[in-house]
């Protein structure tokens, strides 16, 4: 059985769950034997039975990362030389590597995969060098638009495969990649539980109709348009409660006081959202689910946004808007509605559809469901993994 080791800078976050069920469900399946080595525990991250002994935290004094360089310059001056060379720029990250050799050598990995094409990779690629070991990438969202296109290119060409969680992602990488490179970017979508998501295919009894949002409370998810859009539904008098879930970010302040301006207190809720329970219940509860993301000044946006995945999977109708890789699984008018990004009446106007048509909302959930599991299953997504880990 191959061995394959992770690095993943961060292990378990809350809003990197994908990655959690990943390495959970191949750990279950015993096609390849998985280790996971990361810089530093996140915060609220779920961590399932199977990945105990699993995890390999990196806790290095600034002492024992010099007497790690200095040892690796020792007794192997040629190849510390190439290195310093290579990553002139990035001593530091050089300095973390060298020093990660140890837990390196304790697992024997065949393969080192990289979650997040940033510095996940850079940290791969550098121990890759060190140790003659090759390694993958596993890149999503964020790291792939807010990077140096020159940087990518770099990763990609020392990796042996890239692994992408959309067709948009390879569309947008194929723009700058060289073209002797684009045999290693492969699309794999995030594996879905689907036992973790059963008990909501009916419709809820709510006084009022529930619409709800979540994830990260930051620009790119487009929050304010959708409180702006329930400020037209309450003026045509329409009848509904708006939830908004998810870590604060740097828009929850932004976003209560737009709440508080448009009179909106007695529609518009934030519930707390902490474990995973929470999430899935809060799932349950909904009618409509939302996702207006946008792209941000920054350039920063959403690739396919895991919990759109999780709404379908509950037999939520989706409105979301038609950027990015969401129309990959979003069909407008057969499982849920797309709408233009920034444009509050024309979200406004889809969702007054649905909240007036509880038959249209049951129709579009039985087929939202159905495109999911039809797309994020067991087959199409770790068995995959599994093949390109044992080639």
């Amino acid at each position: 059985m191959r061995k394959i080791l992770y690095y993943i800078p961060t292990f378990p976050t809350f809003s990197q769950n994908f990655i959690t069920r990943e390495v959970e469900a191949l750990i279950k399946s015993g096609k390849v034997d998985i280790s996971i080595l990361s810089l530093e525990k996140g915060e609220k991250g779920r961590v399932p039975d199977v990945l105990n002994g699993k995890i390999l935290y990196f806790h290095k004094s600034k002492f024992q990362r010099v007497i790690s360089v200095l040892l690796y310059a020792l007794f192997h001056p040629f190849r510390f030389i190439f290195v310093c060379f290579k990553y002139g720029k990035r001593l530091l990250s050089l300095g973390t590597a060298i020093s990660m050799l140890s837990f390196v050598r304790k697992v024997k990995p065949s393969l080192i995969h990289a979650n997040w094409i940033t510095e996940g990779a850079l940290i791969a690629n550098m121990l890759s060098d060190l140790s003659k070991i090759p390694f993958s990438i596993e890149c999503h969202a964020e790291d792939i638009w807010l990077s140096n296109p020159r940087s990518i290119t770099e990763r990609i060409k020392d990796s042996k495969f890239v692994v992408t969680c959309t067709k948009n992602n390879v569309l947008y990488l194929k723009k700058f990649i060289p073209e002797r490179y684009l045999s290693k970017l492969i699309t794999i979508y995030h594996f879905i539980n689907f036992d973790l998501f059963e008990g909501k295919m009916s419709e809820v009894n709510n006084k009022a109709p529930v619409i709800y949002m979540v994830g990260r409370m930051v620009e790119k998810k487009g929050f304010s348009y959708m409180v702006l859009a329930a400020r037209i539904l309450k003026l045509k008098g329409l009848n509904f409660e708006l939830r908004i879930a998810g870590d604060p970010g740097t828009e929850k302040e932004r976003l209560l006081k737009m709440v508080s301006d448009m009179s909106l207190m007695d529609r518009v809720k934030f519930p707390s959202e902490v474990s995973f329970e929470e999430h899935k219940h809060n799932f349950f509860e909904a009618d409509i689910f939302v996702a207006p993301s946008i792209k941000a000044e920054s350039g920063d946006l959403d690739g396919l946004p895991n919990v759109i995945i999780e709404a379908m999977l509950c037999g939520l109708p989706v409105v979301a808007t038609k950027i990015s890789a969401i129309p990959e699984l979003v069909e407008d008018n057969v499982n849920g509605f797309l709408v233009d990004e920034k444009d509050e009446r024309m979200l406004a106007d889809r969702v007054e559809i649905l909240l007036k048509d509880p038959e249209k909302r049951k129709g579009f959930g039985l087929s939202a469901r159905s495109k999911v599991i039809s797309m994020f299953g067991f087959e199409n997504t770790i068995m995959k993994l599994e093949n390109l880990f044992n080639s």
